[in-house]
């Protein structure tokens, strides 16, 4: 019987620096349930990116609460299911889900990104 791997997580990584993408990616290939597949260093096109590379997950650097809130609705119908805005220079994130339902995220490690895009509903 032939069973198709478990799907990895497709995660994009967006509007933020090199150095800060380079982290976040090193500290989420440790995790071989996933993958970060996008890299895009600014946001203005979100729709067509997060498109273009069928993203489950978008991270992105350094969004504002407020903007994320005032975002007109045609930004989060193009996203996956979750985003995650990092916040505090990279210390911490919010991990918004669907329409914007912002959770606050602790430090921002490994693990707080695996959970946040594998349990978003149990933070």
């Amino acid at each position: 019987m032939h069973t198709d791997p478990p799907k990895r997580i497709r995660i994009a990584l967006a509007g933020m620096p090199k150095l800060m993408a380079d982290l976040i990616d090193n500290m989420l290939s440790t995790h071989p349930d996933i993958q970060v597949v996008a890299r895009m260093p600014n946001s203005e096109d979100l729709r067509t990116f997060v498109r273009d590379n069928h993203v489950d997950v978008l991270i992105i650097g350094q969004a504002t609460d407020v903007a994320m809130e005032a975002a007109p609705p045609e930004v989060f119908s193009c996203c996956p299911k979750l985003v995650i805005t990092v916040r505090d220079t990279g210390k911490t994130g919010m991990l918004w889900v669907v329409r914007p339902d912002g959770t606050p995220l602790s430090e921002l490690s490994a693990s707080s990104l695996m959970s946040a895009a594998t349990t978003p509903g149990s933070l």
